[in-house]
C-alpha cells in the first residue's frame, strides 16, 4: 500500500530558516520531519523510511558528504538534494559522488524545491514558482 502523503527529511541547522519550508510542505500534504543536526539526520534516516532527503551542507557536527553518503548506501531510493552557499562544480562533484541527485545554492525558493521532487510526490501549484520563501544565508561551509 502506497503513502498518500509522500515523507521528506530536511535538515536546517537554523530552525527559523526552516519554518517556512516546514509549513508551506505540510501545507501542500507532505509529511516534513525536521532536524537540525547531521547526527539527528543520520539516526533519522538510516531508522525510518523518506522519500526526499532535503540536506544542509553548510552543517558542522558531522561530514555531511560522509551523512550523504550513509543515507544513499541506506536506501539507493532516496532522492537526496543538498543546499549549500557553496555550489562550485567541485562541489558539484563531490555531493553527486556522495550519492545526492542535486546540489542548490542557497538561498533556494519552495518553487526551486518542488521542481525537483519525482513526479509520483510533486505536487506544483502554479503560486509556487514565484514563492517567495526561500532559506536565507546563514553560516559558512564545512564540507570544503
Amino acid at each position: 500500500m502506497q503513502r498518500l502523503n509522500p515523507r521528506i527529511l530536511l535538515l536546517e541547522n537554523a530552525k527559523e530558516n526552516a519554518a517556512p519550508f516546514v509549513n508551506n510542505l505540510e501545507q501542500l500534504g507532505w509529511q516534513v520531519d525536521f532536524v537540525q543536526d547531521g547526527i539527528d539526520a543520520l539516526v533519522i534516516g538510516l531508522t525510518t523510511h523518506f522519500d526526499t532527503a532535503l540536506l544542509d551542507l553548510d552543517i558542522m557536527d558531522i561530514d555531511p558528504l560522509r551523512l550523504v553518503q550513509h543515507l544513499h548506501q541506506h536506501s539507493a531510493s532516496l532522492q537526496i538534494i543538498g543546499m549549500s552557499h557553496f555550489t562550485s562544480s567541485e562541489d558539484f562533484q563531490r555531493v553527486m559522488k556522495a550519492g545526492a541527485a542535486h546540489l542548490l545554492a542557497k538561498p533556494l525558493s519552495l518553487g526551486q524545491l518542488v521542481q525537483l521532487l519525482p513526479p509520483r510526490i510533486r505536487v506544483a501549484p502554479s503560486h509556487l514558482a514565484t514563492s517567495k520563501t526561500t532559506v536565507p544565508n546563514f553560516q559558512a561551509n564545512s564540507f570544503r
